[in-house]
């Protein structure tokens, strides 16, 4: 038998001769031991222990209760966490064979060393699959931003090819250009009457209705009140604004109402409606320029001319002060008496005051009224 003092408490431990050379644990405190090998000869040259019988007794009862597992102090679980613990039970279950001795070592270091070697090639393969999925992240996001950036190239500046084979980039200035044929060829025609890419049609209208029929005559009041305020000079020019909005396909007349005798001369075209054409509208304009307001108008020889075009709307502008029943009720009359079906769309300049009769004649051929202040009557010219 072997005999040493715990390097902990102290306490004389007894221990088989087979330890020798290999660790064992304190049966006190739980502190490992390690049995020097040079006491197994001196153990040899004492007769088998200093103990004799009683120390092989000791011996006998140590081995079995020296290398059970103890629960280390405030760990509730078992386990000391410094693996010591299960160093000392597989020790004390297989020592004495010598099987977990490695030449060379002492016996002591061999376990530690193998986990460790089997812990680093695990700890390597956690890295590299670590860096091998940083690295797909940051591919998969340069080649989002690469492909980001040259769709962006793409959606600006483009341009068509025109028959020629030279680009055409669209102008938005020339009359809110709309759309262009797949194959790059330019259609439709400008206000230059050049080949152009293809225009939205303009929505005709005149202060602020929309003219939705195909044959429309103006029928203005040309009477002294007329040229107060400047309203007859702003009409004229709101009168050219809607002629250029109607465009081809449609036709147009101007029918300026007085009381003069000379009234059946106070119109344009002559011959009745006219396309809305370039020169027509051209030589309209020129004509307006030569009308001057004056005396008391009276509407109905101009209605009479109006509804002789057999229009499909007729706009009537009213300047004239106290307008009652009399009036409206003359203008229904007329267009009965004429078979006309046209629409009558009315308005006033400024005259909130003659709305009534204006209302009847509107409601009553389905059409409809607005009254025009001055600030509307001069942007509708600009």
């Amino acid at each position: 038998m072997i005999q040493i003092n715990c390097t902990q408490c102290k306490t004389l431990l007894t221990i088989d001769e087979a330890f020798a050379g290999g660790v064992c644990r304190c049966q006190h405190c739980g502190t490992i031991q390690t049995v020097p090998k040079h006491l197994k000869d001196q153990a040899a040259n004492d007769g088998g222990g200093g103990s004799g019988g009683i120390a092989t007794q000791v011996a006998t009862k140590t081995q079995k209760t020296l290398y059970q597992k103890k629960t280390a102090i405030g760990d509730g679980g078992g386990n000391s966490g410094t693996g010591l613990d299960d160093l000392a039970n597989i020790v004390s279950s297989g020592l004495t064979s010598n099987r977990l001795k490695k030449k060379g070592d002492g016996g002591g270091n061999g376990s530690a060393s193998k986990s460790a070697r089997v812990a680093a090639p695990a700890a390597s393969r956690k890295m590299v699959m670590i860096l091998s999925g940083a690295g797909v992240v940051i591919a998969l996001l340069v080649g989002i931003i690469v492909v980001m950036a040259l769709k962006g190239g793409d959606g600006d500046n483009k341009t068509v090819a025109s028959n020629d084979n030279k680009p055409v980039t669209p102008d938005v200035k020339r009359n809110n250009p709309e759309t262009v044929t797949g194959n790059g060829t330019e259609t439709g025609t400008g206000n230059s009457g050049k080949t152009a890419l293809e225009f939205k049609p303009k929505i005709a209208g005149f202060l602020g209705q929309t003219i939705g029929e195909k044959s429309v005559a103006y029928v203005i009041d040309c009477g002294q009140a007329a040229g107060s305020e400047g309203r007859f000079d702003m009409l004229r020019r709101a009168i050219r604004k809607s002629l250029e909005s109607l465009g081809e396909g449609k036709k147009f007349q101007v029918i300026f109402w007085s009381r003069d005798q000379k009234a059946a001369q106070q119109f344009f075209p002559k011959d009745g409606p006219a396309n809305a054409n370039a020169k027509n509208v051209a030589d309209c304009v020129a004509w307006m320029e030569g009308v001057i307001p004056s005396g008391i108008p009276q509407i109905t020889p101009a209605l009479d001319k109006a509804f002789k075009g057999k229009p499909d709307a007729v706009l009537i502008v009213a300047m004239k002060v106290g307008l009652d029943d009399t009036f409206s009720a003359a203008v229904l009359k007329k267009r009965g008496d004429m078979k006309s079906g046209a629409k009558l769309y009315t308005f006033s300049i400024n005259q909130s005051d003659v709305a009534g009769p204006l209302r009847k004649i509107a409601s009553d051929t389905k059409g409809s009224y607005k009254d025009v202040s001055l600030h509307d009557l001069r942007v509708a010219g600009e």
